[in-house]
């Protein structure tokens, strides 16, 4: 499978967030899904969420040091640069946007699901969506088999999807979240690409070295 695939794979899957957000009036996903809360969902969607937390790059950047430097590098990057613009993007340039708990706070009670700490502010665009559709589109590309950037791309849909689920953010703020962590992906590849070309030494690998001393 070529990069341009998993690509169009992801596009795919953006585009279908981006449909169902033009036809979406904003709050109305949130209210949907409020009203159809389940026991197992609750649980699915609390626990899955967590596969967008910035700590995931951590354990990927490990495993990625005895595979290729040149992997664990653009995944760092990849965190770095996603931690800088979302945090520019929401508390800079969107600031104002507010999230469900905020929004609805005279309008509509929400239930929330129990364990989940569910903020009021910072919306656009959703950091877990991003996280979630940078790290699974950057094993993807580096993967590059069919069923796993299927499932990748299908886990970083359930992330964004529970976002909306847990009323930690509207539609929109997960469409767009989930673009923003593929272009991030996308740039963090194309410059450790250029800069670590011609490096010999990012081929390598922790397993490498330890294989050399015995």
């Amino acid at each position: 499978m070529s990069s341009r695939q998993v690509l169009l794979a992801f596009g795919f899957a953006f585009l279908l967030l981006f449909i169902l957000n033009v036809f979406v009036v904003k709050g109305d996903a949130v209210i949907w899904m409020n009203q159809n809360y389940s026991a197992g969902l609750n649980i699915v969607f609390k626990y899955i969420t967590y596969l967008g937390d910035g700590i995931i790059f951590v354990p990927v950047i490990l495993v990625a040091l005895f595979i290729r430097y040149e992997i664990a590098i653009t995944a760092a990057m990849t965190g770095i640069l996603l931690a800088i613009i979302t945090g520019v993007l929401k508390r800079q340039v969107f600031s104002d946007l507010s999230r469900p708990k905020s929004f609805f706070k005279d309008t509509y009670d929400l239930n929330f699901v129990d364990g989940v700490d569910v903020h009021s502010h910072f919306t656009f665009p959703s950091g877990h969506t991003a996280t979630a559709a940078a790290v699974a589109l950057l094993l993807a590309l580096y993967i590059k088999k069919p069923i796993a950037t299927a499932i990748l791309a299908f886990l970083a849909i359930l992330v964004a999807i529970s976002r909306v689920y847990l009323a930690q953010h509207f539609w929109v703020d997960i469409t767009y979240g989930f673009l923003t962590g593929m272009a991030i992906t996308f740039l963090a590849r194309w410059l450790c690409s250029g800069w670590l070309k011609n490096k010999s030494w990012a081929q390598k690998s922790l397993k490498s070295v330890f294989f050399a001393r015995s």
